[in-house]
């Protein structure tokens, strides 16, 4: 379908894009890759083309970033271009959602009666999408508080309120909250803006209650009837709308089985195809792709955090970023989310060279 041409086109292109990386590095990218594509391929199921489709999508963002990040240390892109990408991104997304809504016609984020998505269907992913973008916008405001960047954090904050995810409207609360904490604790210039821009959110959010009460009636509605269909469970069993009840069955599957299985997983593509599916992708990319898989996998992303200079919001940003793919899933391995995924881990390595070079490392 044209999903998959424009995942191959994708790949082609960044695999061309290749030369910008260390030629020693490039090399272990590509062995790692061909690797882990050749084990999914001899894994004893049926369903080994799904495999290596789901590994195109799984080493897609790893190679993004580790591309951009050679791009961006040539200067053959500028911090500047990052953030016009994720200012267009952040200006689209909450208009593919609030206009399909003002027409009444799109998605619904809970078995089509409570939420709404848009044009999106995969919850978590425009959910993790939106949530990215809640998270950068403010960093901005940080930096810079003006109007483009206020006008776009209320378009984000109302796209939330109308997907009526829990981890989204978290990211919203923390997000807000962490913004008024360094406002308190840090005098900067500017501070009057600032000061504007938080009681111009605050009154923003209060009207999209107003204006999305029905909506958001309906998701409670919906959190309230998943809570009350399981009695007796954790707050975290709430909060991952029931992932962590899927965890000891899909555990107690996966070490049961062979040796192959336990190191090389059931193959990436086992939850399309009866096996034990949690959607928490740590998780997933444990079962689906063994130990051996795992430790691969997390290697190469930690490694990709080695460019990135700790600060209080990039820090913000790689837990919130954590938290939301441990919990929510559908990032790793999944298109919409995977990219968004390379995008902020890219901007952040831009933004830590371009304070390297100039050599200011505040947060």
């Amino acid at each position: 379908n044209i999903g998959k041409i424009y995942m191959i086109i994708i790949f082609i292109l960044l695999f061309l894009l290749f030369k910008n990386i260390k030629k020693q590095l490039a090399a272990i990218l590509i062995v790692l890759f061909s690797v882990f594509c050749f084990i999914q391929v001899l894994l004893p199921v049926p369903y080994y083309i799904s495999n290596v489709i789901l590994c195109l999508k799984l080493f897609i963002p790893i190679f993004m970033i580790f591309v951009f990040e050679g791009l961006i240390k040539n200067n053959k892109i500028l911090f500047q271009d990052i953030i016009k990408i994720f200012d267009v991104i952040s200006f689209i997304t909450p208009f593919t959602i609030i206009i399909p809504y003002l027409f009444r016609t799109g998605y619904r984020t809970y078995d089509g009666s409570a939420g709404y998505l848009g044009f999106y269907f995969a919850t978590n992913e425009i959910s993790f999408v939106i949530s990215s973008c809640v998270m950068y916008l403010v960093t901005r405001l940080d930096k810079l508080a003006g109007w483009k960047y206020l006008f776009l954090l209320v378009l984000n904050i109302s796209s939330v309120l109308l997907i009526g995810t829990k981890s989204a409207l978290a990211v919203v609360g923390a997000c807000i909250f962490l913004y008024i904490f360094r406002f308190i604790i840090k005098k900067q210039r500017g501070s009057l803006k600032k000061l504007f821009v938080i009681l111009a959110v605050i009154i923003a959010i209060i009207a999209g209650f107003r204006l999305f009460a029905d909506n958001l009636n309906s998701v409670y509605i919906r959190w309230l009837y998943g809570r009350q269909q399981n009695p007796g469970t954790s707050f975290l069993f709430f909060l991952t709308s029931g992932r962590t009840g899927r965890i000891e069955t899909a555990w107690r599957e996966f070490h049961n089985g062979s040796l192959t299985q336990i190191l090389f997983g059931w193959g990436l593509a086992g939850g399309n195809y009866a096996k034990p599916y949690v959607e928490m992708d740590y998780f997933d990319l444990l079962f689906s792709a063994g130990w051996a898989g795992l430790i691969v996998i997390l290697f190469l992303y930690i490694y990709c955090l080695k460019s990135i200079n700790i600060n209080f919001w990039s820090l913000i940003f790689l837990s919130f970023a954590f938290v939301l793919i441990f919990a929510g899933g559908h990032v790793l391995y999944a298109g919409l989310g995977g990219m968004m995924n390379a995008l902020l881990i890219t901007y952040l390595i831009s933004y830590s060279f371009i304070k390297t070079r100039t050599g200011k490392t505040e947060g």
